[in-house]
């Protein structure tokens, strides 16, 4: 029987979130609803994970972000986490898993994050699986950001 917050199962988002497997997350990091997708990658009913804190699904090891499937196997993925605010202006993340098993392209990504990181006068930060970051690194002193009114073009 399918939840009544079950995930549409588009795979083409605007949002840049990757192709996949999305799921969705309260402000508190509880699964809150789960797609069909999910439960192929993971193996978990939508019943199984719901009111669940994602981190009871999450490892990481070497780094690398691995989700843990029913059967107790880990699975490395790529994680896209994207706010938003619902009608009663609760926060929810919209999350996309992509699995890597077997994917050189993680590699090459893990290269550009890096140099990014190390290179890019922008400043980055990382979240861990409880949502606090982990990773910071600052813009050198005097860098000025647009802000977002800015950069729609708004006044």
């Amino acid at each position: 029987m399918p939840s009544e917050n079950t995930m549409p199962t588009d795979h083409h988002r605007a949002d840049g979130l990757p192709r996949g497997a999305p799921f969705e997350l309260d402000g508190e990091g509880r699964v809150r609803g789960w797609s069909a997708e999910a439960e192929a990658l993971l193996g978990y009913p939508p019943q199984a994970v719901e009111g669940r804190l994602v981190t009871e699904l999450i490892s990481t090891a070497s780094g690398e972000t691995m989700m843990r499937h029913r059967d107790g196997r880990l699975i490395p993925c790529r994680l896209g986490l994207v706010p938003e605010v619902t009608d009663e202006d609760s926060l929810v993340w919209s999350v996309r898993l992509a699995d890597l098993t077997g994917d050189t392209q993680s590699e090459r990504e893990r290269a550009a994050f890096e140099a990014l990181y190390t290179e890019s006068p922008l400043g980055l930060f990382i979240l861990g699986s409880d949502l606090r970051i982990v990773r910071l690194k600052k813009p050198p002193k005097g860098f000025r950001a647009s802000r977002p009114r800015t950069r729609s073009g708004a006044a």
